[in-house]
C-alpha cells in the first residue's frame, strides 16, 4: 500500500504545479498556486525519500544550498554570462526594450520561478 500512497501525494502535487502551469489567465493565481507549489514540494520529497530509501534526505540541507565552495562562483559566472549574451544581442541590432511591461506579468513570472526552483527540479 506504501507505492500507492507515495504515488497519489506526488501526483497531487504536481497536478497543483501544473495547474500553475496553465494559469487560467489571472496572473495573481499563478503566483499564488506557484509559490503554494514550491512550498508542498519540499516536505512531499522529503516524505518521500523517507518512506521509499529509508534515510533522511540530504540533497535539500542548507549547507549544500548556501555551499561557499561552488555555488558562489557559479551563480557569478552565470548571470555575468547572461548579461555578455544579452549585450551581445542588444549589439548587434536585434533587441529593443520599450518599456518594462506589465508589473502583473513579473509577479506571475516569480510564481512560475518558485515552482521551477523546488527540490524536484533539483534532483
Amino acid at each position: 500500500m506504501r507505492p500507492v500512497w507515495i504515488l497519489v501525494t506526488v501526483a497531487a502535487v504536481v497536478f497543483l504545479g501544473m495547474r500553475e502551469l496553465v494559469g487560467e489567465g489571472d496572473l495573481w493565481l499563478t503566483l499564488g498556486i506557484g509559490l503554494l507549489a514550491g512550498v508542498l514540494l519540499l516536505p512531499v520529497y522529503l516524505w518521500v525519500v523517507w518512506r521509499v530509501e529509508r534515510r533522511e534526505a540530504t540533497a535539500p540541507a542548507r549547507e549544500r544550498a548556501v555551499s561557499t565552495t561552488g555555488t558562489g562562483w557559479g551563480t557569478m559566472l552565470g548571470i555575468g554570462m547572461f548579461v555578455l549574451v544579452i549585450a551581445n544581442i542588444v549589439l548587434l541590432g536585434c533587441y529593443e526594450a520599450d518599456g518594462l511591461g506589465p508589473l502583473a506579468g513579473a509577479v506571475a513570472l516569480l510564481g512560475f520561478m518558485a515552482a521551477a526552483a523546488s527540490p524536484r527540479s533539483q534532483t
